[in-house]
């Protein structure tokens, strides 16, 4: 699950969702300090979630485990 590279707080899946969404970063619910959704050291999962429904669901379920925070915006590719 995701943490928040300032104080290390877990995130809850609903938050690291909405962070997924956000263009401009979320604030740690701890510390404050803004988060971004880091592009680096990405699974291959990430890619392959539109090309099966199967693996989209699975995508989905799992997106929360799989993100890692950064307190940079970074872009995507």
């Amino acid at each position: 699950m995701a943490h928040c590279t300032n104080c290390n707080h877990k995130w809850k899946k609903r938050r690291v969702w909405q962070l997924g969404f956000s263009k401009k970063g979320r604030e740690c619910p701890v510390c404050r300090t803004k988060q971004f959704i880091s592009f680096k050291n990405t699974s291959p999962l990430i890619g392959l979630g539109y090309i099966s429904a199967t693996v989209a669901i699975l995508f989905i379920l799992f997106f929360p485990f799989l993100v890692e925070l950064t307190e940079k915006e970074e872009k995507p590719f």
